[in-house]
């Protein structure tokens, strides 16, 4: 073979070889826009979704902030429910104290109402002795009256017998 045809073949060669290749790089260009395309679709959809992450991050700072000053509500709510626990337990405190008072009271009130219960137990049976001696002078004193008349009868009698004679 001739050099001349074997650079023929190997042009040939090279550029079936150089279609090939042609056509991949056709395939690949169409592959590159169309990869292309979903990047720059991508890029439309993360700048969408930065916009979103900003906006979520600004509630989510809003909220911190609603959150920072409810901590600080709770914070002193807390402070006031502290406070008022002290209050209660002294208040507790005195009220235990007020309630051995009550007690020692009832112990008196009690022992009082049993010295009245026993003075109106005395009284009632001075009653009945004083109604008993009171029924008996009233008897003496019917008695003596009626003593009285007959003696008032006697000593009429003795007035006329003495303006007779």
């Amino acid at each position: 073979m001739e050099l001349g045809q074997q650079l023929t073949e190997r042009v040939n060669g090279v550029g079936s070889r150089v279609k090939i290749l042609d056509g991949k790089v056709t395939t690949l260009d169409a592959k590159v826009d169309t990869l292309d395309s979903k990047v720059d679709a991508l890029d439309a959809r993360v700048g969408s979704l930065e916009t979103k992450v900003d906006a979520l991050d600004a509630r989510v700072g809003s909220l911190e902030t609603k959150v920072d000053a409810l901590d600080a509500r709770v914070g002193s709510l807390e402070t006031k429910v502290d406070a008022l626990d002290a209050r209660v337990g002294s208040l507790e405190t005195k009220v235990d104290a007020l309630d051995v008072k009550v007690d020692a009271l009832d112990v008196k009130v009690d022992a009082l109402d049993a010295k009245v219960d026993a003075k109106f137990a005395e009284t009632d049976r001075r009653l009945d002795s004083l109604e008993n001696k009171v029924d008996s002078l009233e008897s003496k004193v019917d008695g003596l009256q009626g003593t009285q008349l007959e003696m008032m009868n006697i000593l009429v009698a003795i007035q006329r017998k003495l303006d007779v004679n």
